[in-house]
């Protein structure tokens, strides 16, 4: 598995959890909390097998705000 790989796979773990948690904490009926639930894992099932063509553009944009985070981390390290 290469570090970008493991990249993703550790941020869209962490991102999953926390969509979880909101959608548990939200005031919308069980019913519509199960359905983003179920989207959810149907999103998360596919995309490792059938990677959609928009993919990519969530690839892009998780490695965007990881290397966003990265450079913070840079700069708090050098203050």
């Amino acid at each position: 598995m290469s570090l970008f790989t493991e990249l993703v796979d550790d941020y869209m773990s962490s991102v999953n959890k926390r969509i979880l948690e909101t959608i548990e904490k939200s005031d919308y009926s069980d019913e519509i909390k199960e359905l983003l639930k179920s989207l959810l894992a149907i999103e998360l099932r596919h995309r490792g097998d059938k990677m959609p063509r928009y993919a990519e553009d969530y690839d892009r944009i998780i490695m965007r705000l990881v290397k966003y985070r990265e450079d913070e981390e840079v700069l708090d390290d050098a203050t």
